[in-house]
């Protein structure tokens, strides 16, 4: 479902935000209760599923989204042999936050933007900790990065610009779900074997690359749309 906005307004409730996305991969909806859905609603439609929702389950999506965030926070504070818990916690907590989401249609614009931001604060704390304490060369962490600081100039010029509508234009898609995921991998690898991250490297910074280069076509091409 999309709703078309008037060059200059900015985003209302159901507009498509770069990177966020409903479980099954489309642009975020108005309205379906991710976060606050009435309690045996039936979840919107395209969601892939007819299970009404649990009372109790209404915040568990978003909750979980608060803990990455903060998990993100802890992270350059705790000690090296307890950063993986923080890693592992922080990726299963992503994965039974998409699996219920998807299983009761718990969808919503702010459980979508809690998502991406513990999504990629996670990543990005997590790597910056890594060139600070030298595991890692300050420009491969820029390079595996890369899709998200392009998605930052991307909003810093929508912001500057006010065509908030370009936004349509970047919904994740493959790219930055493989980005992802080599982002996460390669934490992994650093902080199970980090003398064997290397081989890792070319092709986690290659998604990104390429994931960035999609958002940044994309936003240009909404830029130009009237």
């Amino acid at each position: 479902m999309r709703f078309d906005l008037p060059a200059g307004s900015p985003p209302s409730r159901g507009t498509e935000l770069p990177g966020a996305e409903t479980p099954s991969g489309g642009p975020l909806l108005p309205e379906g209760g991710r976060g606050a859905p009435a309690a045996g609603a039936r979840p919107p439609d395209g969601l892939g599923s007819t299970r009404p929702a649990p009372a109790f389950m209404a915040g568990v999506p978003n909750a979980l989204s608060v803990l990455r965030i903060l998990l993100a926070l802890v992270f350059p504070l705790v000690a090296e042999g307890e950063r993986l818990s923080l890693a592992l916690v922080s990726g299963l907590s992503d994965w039974v936050d998409g699996f219920l989401a998807r299983r009761y249609g718990l969808c919503s614009v702010i459980g979508g933007l809690l998502d991406a931001i513990g999504d990629k604060l996670f990543m990005a704390v997590a790597f910056a900790t890594f060139a600070v304490e030298g595991i890692l060369p300050t420009w491969q962490v820029l390079l595996v990065l890369s899709r998200d600081l392009i998605v930052l100039g991307c909003v810093a010029g929508v912001l500057s610009r006010r065509r908030f509508d370009a936004f349509r234009r970047m919904p994740a898609n493959r790219f930055g779900k493989a980005a992802t995921l080599g982002q996460f991998l390669f934490i992994l690898v650093v902080l199970i074997r980090p003398e064997e991250a290397g081989w890792l490297f070319p092709p986690a910074a290659g998604l990104s690359l390429l994931a960035g280069a999609s958002y940044l076509r994309r936003f240009l091409r909404g830029l130009s749309d009237r």
